[in-house]
């Protein structure tokens, strides 16, 4: 990225969300935007994790819309699926919690070693205590099958 490049994003980003409004980098004209949400919501639809884990909490805490831990969890999802270790950290707690999603703690471990692998400090603390709680020992989680 050029650092005219990086200006404009930096305008944009700072325009839609103090200010309402986008530029457009190929002219002068500044056009209202009605929904700051449209710009996040079409980002996340182009594979922009940011912007994915972003909607995931707009939805979780219905900030500009409706709150929908359902759809929370699916931005959560697509995001952790493509790496974003805040996401695979939120989605572990919502697979354990059962907020958004069935409550399932395979799903949960999966999502926890996963963002614990990035370094996630949370996620590696909240292994040990799945650990440490005999989880694994009972064949809750984690477990193989015995033969």
């Amino acid at each position: 990225m050029t650092f005219e490049e990086g200006v404009m994003k930096k305008f944009f980003l700072i325009s839609v969300f103090v200010f309402g409004f986008f530029s457009n980098a190929n002219s002068n004209i500044v056009v209202p935007v009605n929904n700051p949400y449209q710009h996040l919501f079409t980002s996340a639809q182009m594979g922009d994790t940011n912007a994915q884990f972003q909607l995931c909490g707009m939805y979780y805490q219905g900030i500009g819309v409706p709150q929908n831990s359902q759809e929370a969890a699916r931005w959560c999802f697509w995001a952790a699926s493509q790496g974003h270790t805040e996401a695979q950290y939120n989605l572990a707690l919502m697979y354990q919690y059962g907020e958004g999603v069935k409550r399932d703690l395979n799903e949960a471990l999966k999502w926890y070693e996963a963002a614990a692998n990035a370094e996630h400090k949370y996620a590696k603390h909240n292994l040990q205590i799945l650990q440490d709680t005999g989880l694994f020992k009972e064949g809750l989680i984690g477990a193989k099958p015995k033969s």
